[in-house]
């Protein structure tokens, strides 16, 4: 996806990483082939661009599944070349989700019923549980049923795999085995 105009649409977090990407570099470029001072831009920009391009590059649902998710300055452009194209991924994600919907009973290819922005939360956050859900689609217990709901999980799971939430999930458990036995909670 290209970003013909800003501030005009929404975007997942990860065509947000990788608009940044692509800003950081038409910067350098501009530095070597023309000087520091054609190039210049706002420290501050600088400290936002690479913050966020940090914080995106953390979270799982910022790379395709299978991706590696590799940032270090170790490896120099091994952001970008992690970076691919979602738009398969994305194209096929709502497709698939579409055809659930037709599956269940929807004539006019809406999906579900689910407005672009809670599809939006369903990429860039990908719930897992019923409670998630709840979260990212106003009213879901009067919109979709519950057998539809584990339907919309299943089609973001397939898409978007299912790694949040592991390591505290875990954790958690611990936590609460030690507060049985009289341990500290922290």
């Amino acid at each position: 996806m290209k970003i013909l105009t800003p501030r005009s649409a929404h975007l997942t977090n990860h065509e947000v990483l990788h608009h940044l990407t692509h800003l950081r570099e038409r910067y350098t470029q501009q530095h070597l082939a023309h000087g520091p001072s054609y190039a210049m831009k706002s420290g501050n920009l600088e400290t936002v661009m690479h913050e966020v391009s940090e914080y995106l590059a953390s979270l799982p649902s910022s790379l395709p599944a299978n991706a590696p998710n590799t940032t270090s300055p170790a490896a120099p452009g091994a952001l970008t070349t992690a970076l691919t194209d979602p738009t398969e991924k994305l194209t096929g994600f709502l497709a698939d989700l579409a055809e659930a919907s037709r599956a269940h009973g929807s004539t006019n290819g809406e999906m579900f019923g689910l407005e672009k922005v809670e599809i939006l939360m369903l990429v860039n956050n990908r719930p897992e549980s019923q409670a998630e859900l709840y979260l990212m689609v106003e009213d879901v217990e009067t919109r979709l049923s519950e057998e539809v709901q584990e339907v919309v999980l299943g089609v973001v799971k397939k898409w978007w795999g299912g790694s949040w939430g592991e390591e505290g999930g875990e954790e958690g458990e611990e936590g609460e085995e030690g507060a049985e036995e009289g341990g500290e909670v922290v």
